[in-house]
């Protein structure tokens, strides 16, 4: 990896800083759906870290998300699939729903993220009850771990 701070480099002979250059690598299967998510996160976490190397300002940000092919990604020194990146990032999650949760709100059984219901939410009719997910990733791990084929189910 390489790095160089940001007020070690100018452009343009202006003195600015140059632009912090980012590379996401997520599965082929997440990128469309994680990079507007990626791009929102990896700016603000720079804006809120990158303070003293662009004195104040908001830092400029060139971010690439990349998509690898399934099994093209190395866990503990095995190709690995993205459910199994899933099951790796929930591992001891243990979801429940809190008493106060509020009406069209479901929590994601594989991540314990709340969820809106609505036409644009991953969804799930099992065992005759909408389960809603945060992402196709974690829908693709309860339905492995459920033995259910997506490929015959309606859902977006």
């Amino acid at each position: 990896m390489w790095f160089r701070e940001g007020r070690t480099w100018t452009t343009g002979g202006s003195g600015a800083a140059a632009p912090f250059v980012v590379t996401v690598t997520v599965p082929e299967a997440w990128r469309e759906e994680l990079s507007r998510r990626a791009m929102g996160a990896v700016r603000a976490a720079l804006t809120r870290h990158a303070g003293a190397a662009t004195g104040g300002e908001d830092p400029a940000v060139w971010i690439n998300v990349v998509g690898v092919h399934e099994g093209s990604i190395g866990m503990n020194g095995k190709p690995s699939m993205s459910t199994d990146i899933v099951r790796y990032l929930t591992r001891g999650v243990e979801p429940s729903a809190p008493a106060d949760l509020p009406d069209g709100v479901v929590i994601d059984p594989v991540c314990g993220m709340r969820v809106r219901l609505g036409p644009q939410a991953h969804t799930l009719v099992h065992d005759g009850r909408t389960i809603g997910f945060c992402a196709t990733g974690c829908l693709a791990v309860y339905a492995q771990d459920h033995d259910i084929d997506l490929t015959a189910t309606v859902r977006r």
